[in-house]
């Protein structure tokens, strides 16, 4: 991972004139910073990555063969048409954590606003919240990336070396937008509506739903009729439910899960999609505050120094009790979420539930609102 710097300032003058123009910024922060991620890139010019990638666009550049194309976003129709190009890198991250299968995708499912891939690429999708797409090549490696209106990332799509590079010329070609311009707007956030602390009455009420859940996907309209954040709903669900534990605890469960040879469901969402992969953890390997899972079809880049709290969840379902490892950071917001492997219809796994069991607390007492 990419360590930022702020030696950069965008009011540093060239000897021709002063840099004014957001390509021009750029260009001179990448020969200061050599290798910048543009996501980090962005944040130091304080603009969003899109507003950085449209500079680029409908140009093509000779220092390492680097092409930006704006493609119509029509997210659904564009990714039914994946499983005709092969194995892809399937990217998705949040602020804390980047989550990468690898694999050929399969029939997208679903008819509504939200769809799913399911097998070696699996997802949940929302992409009606995704507003702009873009083709990308940078030397070699060629993607297809979604973004929402603020500028975000949504879902990044990467070839490989087994990719069919002819089938995915074709469905990029497919979706090339009559715009080529280098400018890009986007929209402010959107202000936070959902509720801190609840009445007495209705942590009570709250807590009754929690235990009246039948399915795991009942949560989410528990979350909305509440009109509370996941980490709000934990804090106020009573220890029969939760038990936080301390922030080492995902590397400690991914830690045990290789010694166990414990196949789990490693879930990563950034509010736009969900990706989601199941396996035993192999390689394990920590990099200054990153932890990382580099299995040959699934990358984890963890940053551990994110996690503010960490959660034991407990939920009852048709098929008996569901238990997750949740890590939140300082604004509330899941950075991952680890199961053991389960299908529909069937127990979660036993070896799941005593190793969750057995994670410490935090060393430090926290009082939440449910104390």
């Amino acid at each position: 991972m990419t360590t930022l710097s702020r030696a950069f300032s965008p009011a540093v003058s060239t000897p021709q004139a002063q840099v004014t123009t957001l390509a021009e910024r750029w260009a001179m922060l990448r020969e200061q910073q050599s290798g910048l991620r543009i996501r980090n890139a962005a944040a130091l010019l304080s603009v969003s990555e899109v507003e950085l990638l449209a500079t680029l666009c409908g140009q093509q550049h000779s220092q390492a063969e680097e092409q930006v194309t704006r493609l119509v976003c029509a997210p659904y129709d564009l990714l039914a048409e994946l499983h005709s190009v092969g194995p892809l890198m399937a990217l998705v991250r949040n602020e804390h954590a980047v989550h990468e299968t690898i694999g050929s995708f399969g029939k997208l499912s679903g008819n509504g606003p939200v769809r799913l891939f399911l097998g070696a690429q699996d997802q949940r999708l929302f992409a009606f919240r995704w507003t702009k797409a873009f083709f990308s090549k940078t030397d070699a490696r060629e993607s297809i990336q979604f973004f929402n209106a603020q500028g975000s990332a949504s879902f990044k799509l990467f070839t490989r070396p087994d990719t069919d590079m002819d089938a995915w010329a074709k469905l990029v070609s497919r979706y090339v937008a009559e715009d080529q311009s280098q400018t890009e707007t986007v929209a402010p956030a959107s202000p936070e509506t959902q509720k801190v602390i609840l009445s007495h009455d209705e942590a009570a009420r709250l807590r009754e739903r929690w235990g009246a859940l039948r399915d795991i996907h009942q949560f989410n309209q528990l979350l909305r009729d509440f009109e509370v954040g996941r980490l709000t709903a934990v804090q106020y669900a009573g220890n029969e439910w939760v038990r936080e534990v301390s922030s080492d605890a995902i590397e400690l469960a991914l830690t045990q899960a290789k010694e166990q040879q414990l196949s789990i469901m490693t879930f990563v969402s950034n509010g736009d999609i969900v990706q989601i992969h199941t396996g035993v953890p192999d390689r394990l390997l920590r990099t200054g505050p990153w932890f990382n899972v580099l299995d040959p079809s699934f990358n984890l880049h963890l940053n551990t120094a994110g996690i503010a709290q960490a959660w034991v969840i407990t939920r009852p379902t048709g098929d008996g009790l569901v238990t997750t490892l949740e890590a939140f950071d300082a604004h509330g917001n899941s950075i991952l979420q680890l199961f053991g492997e389960r299908h529909e219809g069937e127990p979660e796994l036993a070896e799941w539930r005593a190793l969750t069991e057995q994670l410490p607390t935090p060393d430090k007492e926290t009082v939440h609102a449910s104390a």
